[in-house]
């Protein structure tokens, strides 16, 4: 199955995805997020100048998009953050002939690797996780009620569409009958419905 290419913006005011055939490197748009499905797993390219609205978006769209895609897709395909830049072989390899320099002076993926001190700068996300953090416990942690609130009222540190993220281990708890861990491993649309019914979504 050849890989799929999305151009997540929201240039135009409203958020939307539009596939983008026989694709190219040319085609990723620094301003915007990319989305590439490349079947056994989906890969969320960030570009440079996208923001972070889009960002966010386009991590809750990839989530939606294996939640309805009709081939029935795994609940837990894969899902990798590339920033512009940073692209493994594992990425550039659907784009044929890649362009080292477009980006990053010359610099292959190992040499960026090595800059950065050995860290890897493509992050595998839990599909619960924004922006690479890997620990629950990495996000600011609100009060279960406060959480709940409108989403204009909600503190500016709060993911809107990963609220679960910020309530305490024991408010976790008391919401969803389970832990961070047992709920992350749970089907993306049960996740949903019991978000629904906690009033976190």
């Amino acid at each position: 199955m050849p890989a799929r290419l999305f151009q997540c913006s929201n240039a135009t005011g409203v958020f939307k995805a539009e596939e983008i055939m026989n694709f190219t490197q040319n085609d990723l748009v620094s301003e915007d997020v990319m989305m590439l499905d490349a079947h056994d797993s989906i890969f969320i390219w960030i570009g440079k100048d996208s923001n972070k609205d889009e960002r966010d978006k386009a991590v809750q769209m990839v989530m939606e998009y294996l939640a309805t895609d009709p081939s029935n897709r795994d609940d837990n395909t894969t899902i990798l953050k590339v920033k512009q830049g940073y692209e493994p072989p594992t990425f550039t390899g659907f784009f044929g002939v890649w362009d080292t320099s477009l980006w990053n002076d010359n610099k292959s993926f190992e040499d960026v690797r090595h800059e950065l001190e050995g860290s890897n700068p493509v992050l595998e996300l839990d599909p619960q996780l924004i922006d690479g953090a890997r620990n629950f416990s990495d996000f600011p942690k609100y009060p279960l009620e406060k959480l709940q609130a409108s989403a204009d009222d909600l503190p500016e540190d709060v993911d809107k569409t990963r609220r679960e993220l910020h309530l305490s281990e024991k408010d976790f708890m008391t919401a969803f009958k389970m832990d961070h861990g047992q709920f992350s491993m749970l089907p993306v649309w049960k996740q949903h419905n019991l978000k629904k019914a906690a009033r976190l979504y």
